[in-house]
């Protein structure tokens, strides 16, 4: 019986002694598996981490690419011209027309700008900020291109001419820093009082330009062939070309002219620059300031 009570209490030990060692394992099993999970998850945010840090430094190379690329560009387009260079200035009077796009795109065919000498044309506002937005400048003509009014006093002519820089200003932002009379600096319209407007100008920081060629489409029987002889003419030996031409509704033939300009120009190393107020522009002026 004793025997029999010793064998029972022996095996109830071993019973006890195996449930509790059970409940360990599970309990170790169970740690086990939430710390596999944590790590899981930690590995995941990690992962995440990483890949949003590789994609910011992905975007990052790409907006640093995006802006090198605009650089390389401007570069490319913009020549650094030196006094030793054959250069060309195309400009364009009178505009914005129905032509201008035109005249942008066949500037653009070729890659190169001219300067436009404006006048104010309420209505096309856009074809303004399309001159600057392909890269050519935009100078000021008048505002209303009437040469009984304007010159009538200097300051008749001042307010005109305030009224279209105001208006490019206002619409773009741009100071314009040289101005062209209607008819030159010695048309017979404003002989008496071109020298003071100019010396007002001055006064101003706002030098004036005429030109040394023309294609000649100021005359009603102005050709694409005529234009083409005309600047051929003008231009040959000449260092440094300010070519006059208009920019009208009228001017279908000077818009056929332009790729042979153009080509021309190419063709006899000449560079193409734009007009700005910080250029020597006394070889362009058919009258001095003193």
């Amino acid at each position: 019986m004793r025997k029999n009570k010793a064998i029972l209490g022996v095996l109830i030990a071993v019973i006890v002694a195996l449930v509790f060692t059970g409940v360990y394992f599970a309990s170790k099993s169970d740690s086990s598996k939430d710390t596999s999970a944590k790590t899981t998850k930690s590995d995941n945010n990690t992962s995440e981490n990483k890949d949003k840090k590789d994609k910011s430094k992905s975007d990052k190379n790409v907006e640093k690419k995006t802006e090198e690329k605009t650089e390389a560009e401007t570069e490319t387009t913009t020549e650094q011209i030196l006094d030793t260079d054959k250069v060309v200035y195309l400009t364009f009077d009178d505009g914005p027309s129905d032509l201008t796009p035109s005249f942008i795109d066949t500037l653009n065919t070729y890659g190169v700008h001219a300067t436009f000498f404006v006048t104010l044309q309420e209505g096309r506002e856009d074809i303004y900020k399309q001159i600057l937005e392909n890269g050519n400048k935009i100078q000021i003509h008048t505002a209303s291109h009437d040469y009984d009014a304007i010159y009538q006093s200097v300051d008749a002519y001042i307010a005109d001419f305030d009224q279209i820089y105001n208006y490019i200003y206002n619409l773009t932002g741009v100071k314009c820093d040289v101005f062209r009379f209607p008819g030159g600096s010695n048309n017979s319209y404003g002989k008496n009082i071109t020298m003071d407007i100019a010396r007002e100008m001055r006064n101003r920081g706002i030098n004036y330009v005429d030109w040394n060629s023309s294609v000649g489409d100021g005359s009603a029987s102005a050709t694409k062939d005529s234009e083409v002889q005309k600047i051929t003419a003008e231009s040959d030996g000449v260092q440094r070309v300010v070519l006059l031409a208009h920019d009208a509704g009228t001017k279908s033939e000077t818009l056929a002219a332009l790729p042979q300009i153009i080509e021309y120009y190419k063709n006899n190393g000449y560079k193409f620059g734009l007009i700005s107020g910080d250029m020597d522009l006394s070889d362009f002026q058919f009258m001095k300031v003193d």
